[in-house]
C-alpha cells in the first residue's frame, strides 16, 4: 500500500497580487479621478460666471 503525503503550502510572506508600483499608479489615477469629479463642477461655474459677468472696474479720475 502506498503512503499518500499531501505538501502543505509554506506559511510566509504572502506575494504581491500586483507590484508595488502599480499599486502607486493605481492609487494615484484614483486620487487623480476623485479630485476631479469633487472640484470639476464647481469650477466650471466659477469660469462661467467670470466668463459671462466679468468684473466691472471703474477707472477713478
Amino acid at each position: 500500500m502506498t503512503q499518500m503525503v499531501t505538501s502543505l503550502p509554506a506559511i510566509g510572506v504572502s506575494a504581491h497580487v500586483l507590484e508595488i508600483w502599480a499599486i502607486v499608479l493605481v492609487i494615484l489615477a484614483t486620487v487623480i479621478l476623485m479630485s476631479t469629479l469633487m472640484f470639476g463642477p464647481a469650477l466650471s461655474i466659477v469660469i462661467y460666471r467670470i466668463w459671462r459677468y466679468p468684473p466691472v472696474t471703474s477707472e477713478a479720475a
